[in-house]
């Protein structure tokens, strides 16, 4: 790690590597529309990164507070609607092309369904969160909508990548790390915007039931092992 971080942009820096996936895991260019599903800090730090490349990010939540939290951090194009509305409101904001990247950031099997029903044709879908509840549904109709529309749907959390570059690639997690933590340390990045909560260890379980379930209050959470 960087020695110019601080604990807290540390502990940042891993969930935003992970972030990077969203970005190493596609072909993406400058004219493209992105839309991310989640205003966690994944989806937060995320949104960030596109924004940095320039193309036109979309960012979706239902929870008004993190919609509020995302405008702090300078992103404009933020839908904040209940989620039957969603894919209206985000064919409305790309003309009813979609977009041509989308990414889930929430790991809710449902609204994977929906950020496919937002892709454009031959658009790429990135699956970034870990789905963790049961979801009944008829898949047939989002199947259809691959099929028809060409869409690429690509599984991107466990992406692994080199630690040091290797001969023929040029994509490395060093490479990586050092350009996040120069965003974190010009505040681009700015981690405690991100951080709602300091717990100790023994108050992780608590933690991860608001961060499921109370998301209106619970955002980013760091255990001060200390």
């Amino acid at each position: 790690m960087d020695p110019r971080l601080n604990d807290r942009e540390g502990a940042v820096l891993k969930m935003s590597w992970i972030a990077m996936n969203g970005i190493l895991s596609v072909d993406v260019k400058p004219f493209d529309t992105v839309v991310i599903f989640g205003l966690g800090i994944l989806g937060q730090v995320l949104a960030l990164l596109y924004k940095q490349m320039g193309v036109i990010v979309i960012v979706v939540d239902p929870v008004q507070s993190r919609c509020e939290q995302a405008k702090d951090l300078g992103l404009t194009n933020i839908i904040n609607c209940p989620v039957n509305e969603q894919i209206k409101a985000v064919m409305s904001l790309t003309k009813n092309k979609g977009a041509n990247i989308v990414v889930d950031a929430t790991g809710i099997s449902a609204a994977i369904d929906t950020a496919i029903q937002c892709a454009a044709k031959n658009a790429q879908v990135v699956l970034l969160g870990s789905p963790r509840v049961d979801y009944v549904t008829n898949i047939t109709p989002m199947l259809n909508t691959i099929h028809m529309k060409n869409i690429k749907v690509i599984g991107a959390l466990n992406r692994l990548y080199p630690f040091e570059e290797k001969e023929g690639s040029s994509l490395s997690i060093r490479r990586g790390l050092d350009y996040l933590s120069e965003l974190m340390i010009n505040k681009t990045i700015d981690v405690e915007k991100f951080i709602t909560h300091t717990i100790k260890p023994e108050d992780i379980m608590e933690a991860y039931e608001g961060l499921m379930n109370n998301k209106e209050v619970y955002r980013g959470v760091i255990i001060d092992w200390k």
